[in-house]
């Protein structure tokens, strides 16, 4: 039976600190930030084979996610986990980059494709359904470089100082979207880049409920 009052959020990203900061890991500094807003630390979970942080929050209890498996593999621990929790499928938010947004656009969707993003195939293949809300953070691209050598590399400084704030306006909105569920998240949303607007524009808030890319 489903625990409706259980919510999951997973961030993405690839185990390791040579990792952290890379524009493949935003999914990571994302829940990163939500555990430190809310006073919570991570422990090894080998049976989901992720990082795992855990509490209350309002009425639900709230599970952070990092997977240790690598991108491409991530599937495997968000199915277990939805396993082991008894999450529904509503309460499950996947955090990840997406290379066809510009760097610092914010995109939350309650369903979507997987934007040829390796990860999200993953989770759709191993949950069999694209049926889930994902918050899509904009790492821009780079037509002169190897896309692979791109997303594993480190935000450069100019960049770094945006990402910083980005990841404070997503981790802000996610715990809204736990608290009071996804349209509330989305005007949230909106109105948290809006009210940043003037000193760093991130472009068009899209808070889509469906044919997300």
């Amino acid at each position: 039976m489903e625990n409706e009052n259980v919510a999951i959020i997973i961030g993405l990203g690839n185990p390791g600190s040579q990792y952290d900061f890379t524009r493949h890991n935003i999914g990571f500094e994302v829940v990163d930030k939500i555990a430190d807003n809310i006073s919570v630390s991570f422990k090894n979970e080998r049976l989901l084979k992720a990082k795992v942080a855990c509490t209350f929050f309002g009425p639900k209890r709230l599970i952070l996610i990092k997977p240790s498996t690598y991108m491409n593999e991530s599937g495997k621990t968000v199915a277990a986990a939805m396993n082991f929790y008894k999450c529904p499928l509503k309460n499950l938010m996947i955090v990840s980059d997406d290379v066809e947004l510009p760097v610092g656009k914010l995109r939350l969707r309650e369903n979507g494709g997987t934007g040829g993003h390796n990860g999200l195939k993953n989770i759709r293949d191993r949950l069999n359904t694209n049926e889930y809300a994902r918050l899509k953070i904009g790492v821009g691209k780079d037509i002169s470089k190897d896309l692979a050598d791109y997303v594993l590399a480190k935000f450069s400084r100019e960049e770094l100082e945006e990402i910083v704030e980005v990841v404070s306006i997503a981790a802000t909105t996610l715990c809204d979207w736990v608290d009071h569920g996804f349209k509330a998240a989305s005007l949230k949303l909106i109105a948290l880049v809006n009210a940043q607007k003037n000193n760093h524009p991130h472009g068009e808030i899209n808070s889509e409920l469906t044919n997300g890319k």
